[in-house]
């Protein structure tokens, strides 16, 4: 049934292709008969000869192959709509099936310069001594405090940061410790030999001041034996001491001033020493009680002990307390 009607519809267009051309041709009979009927009476020369014209004639038309197709045989049926509550999606994964993302990629760790740097070194010097250097930029003109052996004393930093100072050592080990204005402590070690050399040092804190004086082989104040501050006898450079020395420790300029003195001599010489501490009554120290303390070295051996000391009146000014028996837990209460 659906060939034979293609086959009959197939044929129907070329018979109306065919009638066409027929019709075409019929009339352009008719008007060449018309043409000769309206020919002209009088002929006119033109000035010049013109080429006849001729006009191609048309084309003849072409029967084009007409498809059709149809669908009798197959309806369409129309969709059903299909309601969006109806519809049932399967359900998520639990989240701990899911698989864990990777981690990002962690940049690698930039070294960084550290913006101050704090360098710090202790070297052993001549004569049993430490020479300690501080390079702190960002410490300029600070207050800083020092500590070795029981000793405990301040100083400055320059304008850039810089420190320079030589200390007894007081042990073997030789430990410095220095600690700045914000708390922030650096250290620094040498080892020192300490045989034969013996040390007794004395110190306070801001105007609890005291005073080492030493006299050598029997020698009285301010005779060529007499070492004290105001005649320290340091030894000369590169020669091996052949008496003692006084050291001074601490910058009195700082507040508050921790400072210390430290008396140096041989355990193999026979010179005898006598040693005292004495306070001198002032404006500053008078009708009050001092605190210091005392250390001692024998050969790198440490001992140590505290000193009360209770100042007279006032009345008293010019006048010095002096401590002659060195031994744990002397008290001075009088004049002399």
């Amino acid at each position: 049934m659906k060939k034979t009607r293609r086959i009959a519809l197939l044929g129907a267009s070329l018979a109306v292709a065919l009638g066409s051309g027929y019709a075409m041709q019929s009339r352009s009979s008719e008007q060449r008969a018309e043409a000769k009927t309206d020919a002209p009476q009088a002929i006119t020369e033109l000035a010049a000869a013109t080429a006849p014209v001729r006009f191609a004639p048309p084309p003849a038309p072409v029967a084009m192959p007409v498809s059709v197709v149809t669908t009798e045989d197959a309806p369409v049926e129309a969709a059903t709509p299909v309601a969006l509550d109806s519809l049932v999606l399967p359900p998520l994964p639990p989240t701990s099936a899911l698989p864990e993302p990777a981690p990002a990629p962690q940049p690698a760790p930039v070294a960084v310069a550290d913006p101050c740097p704090v360098t710090f070194i202790a070297t052993p010097a001549a004569d049993a001594m430490i020479d300690v250097t501080l390079l702190a930029a960002c410490a300029p003109s600070q207050r800083v405090v020092l500590r070795h052996g029981g000793l405990v004393f301040t100083a400055r930093t320059s304008a850039t940061g810089a420190i320079f100072a030589t200390l007894p050592a007081m042990d073997t080990e030789g430990r410095v410790i220095l600690r700045f204005e914000d708390g922030q402590t650096v250290a620094a070690a040498t080892r020192t030999d300490l045989g034969g050399i013996r040390r007794f040092a004395v110190q306070w804190v801001g105007n609890d001041a005291f005073q080492i004086q030493a006299y050598e082989n029997g020698a009285t104040f301010g005779a060529p034996g007499h070492v004290s501050a105001a005649a320290p006898h340091l030894p000369a450079p590169g020669l091996p001491p052949t008496g003692g020395y006084l050291t001074q420790l601490g910058d009195a300029s700082v507040s508050p001033p921790m400072l210390a003195e430290v008396y140096t001599w041989p355990t193999n010489t026979s010179v005898p020493v006598e040693l005292t501490v004495e306070a001198a009554v002032t404006d500053a120290t008078c009708n009050r009680e001092l605190l210091g303390e005392t250390l001692e070295s024998r050969n790198g051996t440490l001992s140590s002990d505290e000193i009360t000391l209770s100042m007279p009146t006032c009345d008293a000014v010019g006048d010095f307390l002096v401590l002659n028996n060195l031994t744990p837990g002397t008290k001075l209460a009088s004049a002399n």
